[in-house]
Formats: C-alpha cells, structure tokens, sequence
C-alpha cells in the first residue's frame, strides 16, 4: 500500500514489458527455496496519501480482497507531509487510524511499516518522515523495512541512477528532439527510463528533478522486500 512510488505508473506505461514491483517480488520469492507460493498485490496509487486512502479508495481497493493477507507493507509520507495541513500531527494520527482499521479488517495479517525512498529535495524532510514511521511502528509494536536504507545504499555512487527523466518536449531543443524515441513521448513530455540519453541530454535543465523509480529502481525496492521477507520467514521458523 502507497503512493505512486509504490504504484510506478510511468514504468507501467512507458515500459510495460518491465516487471512492476508485485512481479519482481512474486519472482524473488519464488525463487527462495523452502518458501511456499506467493502471491504480490500492489495497492498503491499516484498522489495517494493515508488521508485520501481512508477517505476515499480504502473501502473498495483495500476492504474485502477474496483471500486476508499475511502481510500488508505500508509505504506512506512522501505526499503527505507536503498535503496535510499540520505534519507531523495530522500523519501521526491518520497512520495510527490507517493501522487499527486494517487490523480490525485483517486480524491475523502481519503489518509492517516501510521507511519512504530518498526522494525529497531536502534529505531532511525524508529523514523527518521516516522518524515519524519508526515512532509509529515503535507506539504499535510493529516492524520497520527500511527500504530507504536498500534504496540509498544502491544510489551512493550515482544518485540518478534509478530515477527516469521527465521533461516536457518544448524543453529540448528542436536539433535534438530527433534522438527521441518515439515510445517515450507521452502527450507534450519526454520520458527517458534509464540513462542512455544522459550524453546528449543530461545537461537540459530538470532533466533529473523527478526522483519517481525506473523499472530499475522496482527491481531495488523489490529485492529489498523479498529479503525482509526472507528474514522474517526464518525468524518465524525458528520463533525468534
């Protein structure tokens, strides 16, 4: 469950024959000998926040699927602390409604907080966002995957790496629109999912403000997921 960077829209579009986040964690699992068969929903939402989830979709995308999950990932804050009129305020108290709804919907569905991905111009606001998570999960007695720390260890090196590049189309010079190919352009922009044309084009101005993930950056968040899983399956195994 989450916003857009947990949905990855623009990959779907863009690169349909790319595997979206539940496909690379369903394959992964899959993978893992000694695990049973697994299978991933993807409930995110572009410019979804906590606020409009319960407001809004959760009684129809989240209430009532045929089988209660096991486990249910909660990846929220990137939208919200910039919507909601009072953050942290407002966040604390619609995460903890978020969390008693799903438990009294899915009592026996483990829950499990996700830290938001580096994605904010001012690394501090993510670091306040995911304070506000830990002290979440810490208040309910709820574990934490830091897919922030996975993400930012796979960035360390090249911080756009993972990101794709939007840029509208009356951005780029007319003498270079020709190395566009015609499967990134969508309406009156440019998508670019990987680095190829970072040569030519890298050094248009915005041609990386968008932080959103590219199909490689699911493949991260991905095999971040799938190892917490895997943790956490042994943990049970051996009950620790």
């Amino acid at each position: 469950m989450g916003d857009s960077t947990v949905w990855g829209s623009v990959p779907r579009l863009m690169a349909p024959e790319s595997e979206p986040l539940e496909r690379v964690l369903t394959r992964l699992l899959a993978s893992e000998p000694g695990l049973p068969p697994v299978e991933a929903l993807n409930r995110g939402q572009d410019n979804d926040t906590i606020q409009r989830l319960l407001s809004d979709r959760y009684a129809t995308d989240i209430v009532g699927l045929p089988e209660a999950p096991d486990f249910i990932f909660i990846r929220y804050g990137i939208n919200d602390c910039y919507y909601l009129a009072h953050f942290p305020e407002d966040y604390l108290k619609t995460y903890h409604e978020l969390i008693a709804r799903l438990r009294k919907d899915y009592p026996l569905a483990r829950i499990i907080l996700e830290t938001i991905i580096p994605y904010h111009g001012d690394p501090a606001k993510t670091d306040e966002v995911n304070t506000c998570i830990r002290q979440i999960a810490k208040e309910e007695g709820l574990s934490v995957c830091d897919t922030h720390a996975v993400y930012a260890a796979a960035i360390q090196d090249d911080p756009d790496r993972l990101c794709y590049r939007k840029i509208a189309m009356a951005a780029i010079p007319e003498n270079l629109r020709g190395r566009i190919p015609l499967k990134a352009i969508m309406g009156d922009d440019v998508f670019i999912l990987d680095t190829s044309l970072d040569g030519r084009l890298g050094h248009l101005p915005g041609w990386t403000d968008d932080r959103y993930p590219n199909p490689e950056g699911y493949q991260v968040i991905g095999r971040g997921l799938a190892a917490f899983l895997k943790t956490l399956a042994e943990c049970l195994t051996k009950d620790c």
